[in-house]
């Protein structure tokens, strides 16, 4: 039994709302841009300060 198996126009048509409604829509690519414009928010009134960042060491076993 193969389940959620669809032939036919009602996939296409599903695709379709996905593409217009869901991922063109502004609302789907805000939240990218305000944490874009967060961060350089961020760094721009933390450029006086140094920032310290942690140090990764990888050891081969």
């Amino acid at each position: 039994m193969v389940v959620g198996y669809e032939i036919g126009i009602s996939r296409y048509d599903k695709i379709i709302y996905h593409s217009k409604w869901i991922y063109n829509a502004p609302w789907g690519h805000a939240s990218p841009y305000l944490v874009g414009i967060w961060l350089a928010y961020i760094l721009r009134n933390t450029k006086k300060e140094k920032l310290k960042l942690a140090t990764v060491s990888l050891e081969n076993n």
